[in-house]
């Protein structure tokens, strides 16, 4: 390649780029030894298609190509271990990631979807893990009250939107709903129990107060409160 010699005395090298590599991806090695490379800065120039490194001492230089990485977002199910795969080669399809509540659908790159045994890696990239949520069947249990439907359909993290609210029971005040825990659930509360589970309205019975008219008999009793 071209030598140019500067004022502080290091020489500037410029190397055509070989036919076949990929200019962004081409790297300047320092070799030290057999098997020790230090990388050194360089610039690649796409209108010259040329590398240019400078030097301030004479030693063995190697123009490599460094292969891209591809790296792996779960979106919180875990860490994958990044590849580093040949330019134009396939990566290695790794495990299904899990993640409570929901079901794994895929990767995308760029929104597009990935496919292992078709796409091949030109360049860095980053995969995204694809996510739907899993929808859970929740049984109501309304201890004798009225209510149109005994089952709700709730996907997770979603809220008990759909649960209902107004329901009545003669003689009783309604207090809400409860898990078997004792955990009050409302229709704002969100659906964290990845497991189709039962919510059970609790009631509180109301007092009546009988008043005893003994039309001019007597009663030692007056008033007499009842509960249901």
């Amino acid at each position: 390649g071209n030598k140019t010699l500067n004022f502080d005395g290091s020489v500037t090298v410029e190397i055509p780029i070989p036919e076949g590599y990929q200019p962004g991806a081409l790297k300047i090695y320092h070799v030290i030894s057999e098997e020790e490379f230090e990388e050194i800065p360089s610039t690649v120039s796409a209108t010259k298609n040329t590398i240019s490194f400078s030097t301030s001492h004479f030693s063995y230089y190697a123009v490599a190509e460094r292969h891209p990485i591809v790296v792996f977002d779960t979106d919180g199910a875990g860490e994958i271990d990044r590849q580093i795969v040949a330019r134009d080669s396939l990566a290695k399809k790794p495990e299904d990631p899990q993640k409570t509540g929901y079901t794994f659908t895929g990767w995308k790159v760029d929104n597009e979807s990935w496919d292992f045994s078709t796409n091949t890696v030109k360049k860095d990239i980053t995969l995204v893990a694809q996510w739907i949520p899993n929808e859970y069947t929740i049984t109501l249990v309304a201890n004798g009250g009225i209510i149109s439907s005994d089952t709700l359909k709730i996907s997770y993290q979603d809220t008990y939107a759909s649960l209902p609210t107004n329901i009545t029971k003669d003689g009783f005040t309604f207090l809400g709903w409860y898990t078997a825990g004792g955990i009050e659930v409302t229709s704002e509360t969100l659906l964290t129990n990845p497991n189709d589970h039962t919510i059970t309205a609790q009631w509180e019975a109301i007092n009546y107060e009988i008043i005893l008219d003994a039309k001019g008999g007597y009663s030692q009793q007056k008033k007499k409160m009842l509960k249901n």
